[in-house]
């Protein structure tokens, strides 16, 4: 059909979300798509349709897909909402911050692929967010996969929504971090020794500093709760 209607026909793709429901497992099936229709004489460029986060290799460094030197073009999809279900990392976009998101999305793809002329093929609004993940389970994907200390994942965390303009919170300052170990640790019964290495490795304070926060939060803990 493709060959029949060239003029009406102007792109080709081998599949569309491939990636983003079935990871890399069928990447050979769309390459050998891409080739049979090659080899079947289509003139039209051809790619397979994919979510930006896929077209970044699921980096928000954003790094070339390994398909990338099977396609003539790049066609992506963008989904404000459902970015965190699919990217695992990246929080909601609100309503209002959405067009934003849109634009810098692409322009991440665009900047990535100089040489491929990139397409934005569907973008919206289509449903609710995936309510499994919440922030705290955003946080813990981001410290377990690019291996970070908590307070490093935080920082991630919050750099992200700074950079994609979906800013919900303020950061939450070290004596907030500090306090969330101490009371956690204190109640799993820690020792002063072990609170105060974890305010070093999760909190980034010095050991001084950790010390500090340690006395202070444990005076603070000592103090009656106000009726």
């Amino acid at each position: 059909m493709a060959k029949a209607y060239p003029n009406t026909i102007v792109r080709l793709s081998c599949g569309s979300e491939v990636r983003t429901r079935h990871g890399r497992s069928l990447d050979n099936e769309i390459i050998k798509c891409i080739n049979r229709l090659r080899a079947a004489g289509v003139s039209q460029p051809i790619t397979t349709i994919d979510t930006w986060w896929e077209w970044c290799n699921r980096s928000w460094q954003c790094q070339k897909s390994g398909l990338y030197n099977y396609v003539d073009w790049i066609g992506v999809y963008i989904f404000p909402w459902w970015e965190n279900k699919y990217s695992g990392i990246i929080p909601c976009t609100t309503a209002v911050e959405a067009a934003d998101f849109h634009v810098a999305q692409l322009q991440r793809v665009m900047l990535k692929y100089p040489d491929k002329e990139v397409i934005l093929t569907e973008f919206g609004w289509p449903a609710g967010p995936d309510p499994k993940n919440d922030r705290s389970a955003i946080i813990s994907k981001i410290k377990k996969e690019l291996v970070l200390t908590k307070a490093g994942a935080l920082s991630y965390f919050y750099k992200f929504q700074k950079e994609s303009g979906n800013v919900t919170e303020k950061p939450p300052s070290k004596m907030d971090k500090a306090k969330e170990v101490y009371e956690k640790m204190t109640l799993d019964g820690k020792s002063r020794k072990e609170i105060i290495a974890a305010f070093v490795k999760d909190v980034g304070l010095t050991d001084a500093g950790a010390s500090t926060y340690y006395q202070n939060l444990k005076k603070l803990a000592a103090k009656p709760a106000k009726s």
